[in-house]
């Protein structure tokens, strides 16, 4: 297993790694990481702009790991009170078709569209994306 773990205090130190987080990803999957990276992105932003916007000392940490050659898993964890995973999928069901080109309000449904498995843990300020390229049961 290859891994690797970033610590990120604010947007801007990631925007500084983002080109090579996605060149790990293309190095790792070259077929499909574009899309992948699209839904890290938005893993991040969840975190930066509402995980942690109570926190004085913000941190999200993000942990990636290529399990094998058919196996992703892409850790985002922030230092903020979590969310309802619930709630934000009863908000949703409500939205109106011609919202879904919005700037914001559609991460969670990208991170699920793009990954084959999400997790969130009790307190939802961690989420745990899996994603099978190629192999059995991929998207």
């Amino acid at each position: 297993m290859e891994e690797i773990e970033l610590r990120f205090s604010d947007m801007n130190m990631y925007a500084y790694f983002r080109n090579s987080v996605g060149e790990l990803l293309k190095d790792w999957f070259p077929k499909g990481h574009t899309l992948i990276e699209i839904a890290v992105n938005e893993a991040l932003n969840n975190a930066f702009l509402h995980g942690n916007r109570e926190s004085a000392k913000p941190l999200v940490v993000m942990k990636v790991s290529k399990v094998d050659e058919h196996n992703l898993v892409i850790r985002v964890k922030d230092l903020g009170q979590g969310f309802s995973l619930r709630r934000s999928r009863d908000k949703r069901a409500r939205v109106k078709a011609d919202k879904i080109m919005s700037e914001s309000g559609r991460g969670l449904l990208i991170m699920e569209q793009v990954f084959d498995d999400i997790y969130y843990n009790e307190v939802g300020n961690e989420v745990t994306m899996v994603k099978r390229i190629g192999g059995q049961g991929a998207k």
